[in-house]
């Protein structure tokens, strides 16, 4: 149990084999470690966020996952923990992760499933309605209609068991996020708090960055995303007048630009990756 929650947590178990502890299976890489923590878990009385708590409280989670030209030669594959290993969020966490960044994620528990339903297009998403975005555990599981997101990032299938998650990396990963309208839809719900909340381009541009990517951008970055805005605003101005669209042309061209902005930060790497 304590190898499949430091896998969880650090991408490799103490045991790489986790369903194989037996000779035909890898040997552990620090034997004393996994023993420690299986007594630190029977001690705690079997909790499982104790053991949560101890391994990401620990110095080796807390390292920096930049690879050194020393640890590059000695550990490649970060077998003796280094540093911290780059990975890619789970199906569900990017899902919650997403609705959490835009504003969107309800904190309701329990109840029945939330149904899915076939987009136009054919994607196949959970049927949020207002605050009723809600965690991807609650979200209907049919065989035969995966929810898409989830799919295509690897969410386990019911059938046959898994005992280890995959991590992909494919082209319609990428295609998901870039289209898929849901996602559209939720970047520019959090474009028009944005907007709401603050009186420039440069305050929403911080506070994309912060709600996003947990962090400030750096000058560079802050001035690129200005001048991004103005430009994307004229570009938008222009793609309506040549539609004759009826939505007000000034308020609605800064909304979508900022829902642009908002969207590039969503479907990032670095939102989707832990470092």
């Amino acid at each position: 149990m304590v190898n499949r929650l430091w896998r969880h947590h650090f991408g490799r178990g103490i045991v790489a084999t986790l369903g194989n502890f037996g000779k035909t299976g890898s040997p552990p890489s620090h034997p004393e470690l996994l023993d420690w923590l299986a007594v630190k878990f029977v001690e705690s009385g079997w909790s499982v966020k104790t053991m949560h708590r101890l391994m990401v409280n620990s110095s080796a989670y807390r390292q920096t996952s930049a690879i050194s030209a020393q640890a590059r030669e000695h550990d490649p594959e970060n077998v003796l923990l280094s540093r911290m290993s780059l990975r890619r969020m789970d199906a569900e966490q990017l899902h919650d992760s997403i609705l959490l960044a835009s504003g969107r994620l309800s904190a309701k528990q329990f109840g029945p499933a939330i149904p899915i339903r076939v987009e136009t297009g054919g994607e196949i998403t959970s049927q949020g309605v207002k605050d009723e975005w809600r965690r991807a555990i609650y979200v209907q599981q049919k065989r035969s209609k995966p929810v898409t997101l989830l799919e295509l990032f690897d969410l386990p299938p019911m059938s046959p068991n898994c005992t280890e998650r995959a991590h992909s990396t494919v082209a319609t990963q990428a295609l998901e996020l870039s289209h898929s309208p849901v996602v559209i839809e939720h970047a520019r719900y959090l474009a028009g708090r944005l907007l709401d909340e603050y009186p420039d381009d440069r305050a929403r541009v911080e506070a994309a960055y912060l709600r996003t990517l947990a962090r400030r951008p750096t000058g560079p970055e802050a001035s690129r995303a200005v001048a991004m805005l103005e430009r994307l605003r004229k570009e938008w101005q222009a793609h309506q007048r040549a539609e004759r669209s009826t939505e007000p042309y000034g308020l609605t061209s800064q909304w979508k630009a900022m829902g642009d902005l908002t969207h590039a930060l969503l479907i990032s790497a670095e939102f989707a990756y832990v470092d």
